[in-house]
């Protein structure tokens, strides 16, 4: 039964356009070839990383890698892809939260793979007054990667009332800042992550 793919990745692109029953023998052997190549290049760079989810690298990264595996596997018949695609199989199972003994945000294990950094709600925070005590409760903010946000409370001229400063350190040589100011209780979330249309 022929199986359907998804768009692969570098290392299946040799073979993007060709089936199996299509290819020449010479032509295989130079896919082969080509796919061989890149394949060790990719294994140098991930030898001795541990493989997790946390920014995705299951979901976008391993789980294309083993259907290249799979698909050489088809086309030339060789056991060597299948032993590639076991191992591989056997660090994504290995990095399941319930094995890793990675906590979810309600510190509990789970029997999936925990993810992170901008795929997630982001974690709750309370910011504290100058005098330390809790003062705004924050979990997201819309314009950034959680993981790479951080946020100020700024005084404001009356007693109600607030400002925000937000820096976005995705590109870490070029943070962005926004600041928001004489925000309250009742208009920060409409400024500071407006609907879609809103300004």
């Amino acid at each position: 039964m022929p199986r359907f793919h998804t768009l692969p990745t570098t290392l299946t692109l040799v073979l993007s356009v060709l089936s199996p029953p299509q290819v020449a023998s010479q032509d295989l052997s130079d896919i082969r070839q080509r796919f061989d190549r890149l394949n060790e290049k990719l294994l140098a760079t991930q030898a001795d990383k541990p493989l997790d989810n946390v920014d995705g690298g299951i979901a976008w990264g391993a789980s294309y890698q083993m259907d290249a595996y799979l698909d050489m596997y088809e086309a030339t018949v060789d056991p060597a892809y299948l032993e590639h695609f076991v191992r591989l199989a056997d660090q994504v199972l290995a990095a399941r939260a319930d094995k890793s003994g990675t906590l979810d945000y309600r510190g509990r294990i789970t029997f999936g793979w925990p993810s992170g950094g901008h795929y997630t709600l982001g974690k709750q925070v309370i910011l504290r007054d100058k005098a330390g005590e809790p003062s705004i409760q924050v979990r997201t903010i819309g314009r950034s990667y959680n993981n790479k946000t951080s946020i100020e409370i700024l005084e404001a001229t009356r007693e109600d009332q607030f400002g925000l400063r937000i820096i976005d350190s995705r590109k870490a040589e070029q943070p962005i800042e926004t600041t928001f100011e004489n925000l309250d209780l009742e208009t920060v979330e409409g400024r500071v992550n407006p609907a879609p249309g809103e300004t």
